[in-house]
């Protein structure tokens, strides 16, 4: 039996947060914190209040867009930069020494993620970096464990942004054009999977700072998702692509998955089936 453990996570009520908070609440203490879509920011001041010795934090809070880091950087850096730079000062402060996971993304790779060479494309991508770099320095400073987890193209019931969400809205009003060129390639995994991934993480002991791309099983290009989708509802229309890319979107963001295997990780949602049920949730609503 598994020791209940004190467990925070910052940006607890976004998409991911909200996932892995109740796949750990019925188990062990779990606190969770931040809700940027109050205007509320993670304060030092807010998290003092908890009063708890954390034995591990999840560091999940941050901007979670790309196209609205371009939009406004500013308040991409306060919400990922700003908030690890105080979580960092919340530990220094109470003198805590948690496990330490950070919730990063495959955009810090840009454009040159076959060679995984780390070249951020948009505000986004390089605030998630720098945030990396931030908390390695700080980790090895105090000693503490540090997991920075790159997820790729996470998707799911609840997410209410990015292509499938994209493509389901412009269907809904008969609009059959997209952006780019159709070929972009990307790496799907449900967030039921990267509950796995962090929940295998959470109690095992890695190397003291660890660093874990984290793509899923599925590649596909935008446009065979599309396609896919067009097959599920029936629609009779070709999608046209206006061959325009989203700025700050790479073409590819596909890796290897050898360190998921290190750590004897199994997709378990597959592509098709989690499509299936990312359609019949947004019919619901």
């Amino acid at each position: 039996m598994k020791i209940k453990k004190k467990i925070l996570i910052l940006g607890g009520y976004g998409f991911l947060g909200s996932n892995l908070y109740r796949s750990l609440k019925d188990i062990h203490y779990v606190f969770r914190y931040g809700n940027f879509s109050k205007k509320k920011e993670i304060s030092l001041s807010g998290l003092k209040k908890i009063k708890k010795n954390f034995d591990i934090i999840i560091h999940s809070a941050g901007g979670s867009s790309v196209t609205q880091s371009i939009l406004d950087p500013k308040e991409d850096k306060k919400k990922t930069v700003g908030s690890t730079r105080t979580l960092m000062k919340f530990i220094k402060e109470t003198k805590i020494k948690p496990k330490l996971i950070f919730i990063s993304s495959a955009a810090v790779f840009g454009n040159s993620i076959k060679k995984k060479i780390k070249r951020p494309i948009s505000p986004y991508g390089k605030h998630k970096l720098k945030s990396e770099k931030l908390l390695i320095n700080f980790a090895k400073k105090n000693k503490l464990e540090l997991n920075i987890i790159r997820f790729f193209s996470l998707y799911g019931e609840g997410l209410k942004k990015q292509l499938l969400w994209d493509v389901l809205s412009k269907l809904k009003k008969n609009f059959f054009i997209f952006n780019g060129s159709g070929e972009e390639l990307r790496s799907w995994m449900h967030v039921n999977d990267a509950v796995k991934i962090v929940n295998l993480i959470l109690f095992n002991s890695l190397k003291k700072i660890s660093i874990i791309n984290a793509p899923g099983h599925n590649a596909f290009t935008n446009k065979d998702v599309i396609n896919k989708i067009y097959k599920y509802l029936h629609v009779k229309e070709k999608p046209i692509f206006n061959n325009i890319p989203r700025k700050g979107d790479p073409k590819i963001l596909v890796c290897d998955n050898k360190d998921l295997k290190m750590l004897d990780w199994k997709q378990s949602v597959d592509f098709s089936l989690g499509l299936k049920k990312y359609i019949a949730w947004f019919k619901k609503k």
